[in-house]
């Protein structure tokens, strides 16, 4: 018996991979000049999947969608803490900019 393995491994393939398009959206737009802000909005858009899209996929190709609603927790959480650390420095950036 496998145990919890494949869905630990899954969960950890997922969030790798939400993080690999979150830096590549990152990267792809501080390449391009985008301030801070954009960058952010970059990052976090062009890691985003739509969910209802990629269920219909896999419903159509008879595969699993355990790996797509992993993905999609993975998005949800990871980037709430992302945000919220993205949040507190810019006020602290702020606040050292204030005369």
């Amino acid at each position: 018996t496998q145990g919890y393995t494949p869905y630990i491994e899954t969960v950890i393939a997922a969030s790798i991979l939400h993080g690999f398009a979150l830096a590549t959206g990152w990267y792809a737009a501080k390449v391009m000049g985008f301030n801070r802000r954009e960058q952010i909005g970059v990052a976090i858009s062009g890691s985003q999947k739509t969910l209802m899209v990629g269920l219909q996929v896999c419903i159509d190709c008879g595969v699993s969608i355990l790996p797509m609603v992993l993905y999609h927790i993975s998005q949800l959480l990871i980037d709430t803490f992302l945000a919220d650390w993205w949040a507190r420095q810019s006020q602290k950036t702020e606040k050292e900019n204030e005369p």
